[in-house]
């Protein structure tokens, strides 16, 4: 099956809810972005394939985008997603992560992906700007979000990078999930409730 083959199966098992109409510009323009297009309003249009001018397949890919019905129907997706892909395991191993979206770092991306077979697949993002990214506050939300779109069944393992602090092990582990994060140096640590602390370079032997 090629990849045109499983997305338009995916996008049709996630967006069960749409209007026909929507879906199918929603699968007209990802089939544009993996021919080639760039992420841009035009760029999708002119790679519509259809035999429209190409007038009309700008147009048809700026009203998508800019379909408020398509928005309110973002939660609905990423929770469709989250059950094709986690729905079959109760203790799904989900990567969060930040990323930059463009060059001035101006805009941001933080992810849960799950890997399948070495290959993230996301399950659901956000985009900040500097003002909001890596608040203890975004976090929430986030993991707020990423609770309510996941099967009610799943306990999952969160695994992320270096740059995320005690608050952020707190709220994962008050929705009763497990962690795994990396720490670096000087951090401390403590096995007795804060009455005694270490240097983390003392578990490296045990890595």
């Amino acid at each position: 099956m090629n990849a045109l083959s499983i997305v338009n199966k995916v996008v049709s098992l996630v967006s069960l809810k749409m209007h026909e109409t929507r879906q199918k510009a929603v699968i007209a323009c990802v089939n544009s972005l993996l021919n080639g297009s760039a992420v841009t309003v035009t760029s999708i249009g002119r790679g519509i394939d259809t035999k429209a001018f190409e007038k009309h397949r700008i147009k048809r890919a700026d009203r998508l985008l800019s379909n408020p019905h398509l928005l309110s129907e973002t939660p609905f997706i990423y929770a469709s997603i989250c059950q094709l892909f986690c729905g079959i395991t109760s203790r799904p191993v989900i990567s969060i992560d930040w990323s930059d979206l463009d060059d001035c770092k101006a805009h941001f991306l933080l992810r849960a992906a799950i890997s399948l077979k070495g290959r993230p697949i996301t399950l659901y993002q956000e985009v900040h700007c500097n003002k909001t990214k890596e608040k203890p506050a975004t976090h929430k939300t986030f993991l707020k979000t990423l609770h309510a779109i996941l099967p009610s069944h799943c306990q999952p393992i969160i695994v992320t990078d270096a740059r995320y602090r005690s608050p952020w092990f707190r709220e994962v582990k008050a929705l009763g999930w497990d962690i795994v994060g990396r720490i670096r140096k000087p951090h401390f640590y403590s096995l007795d409730r804060g009455n005694t602390w270490q240097c983390i370079r003392h578990l490296y032997a045990q890595a």
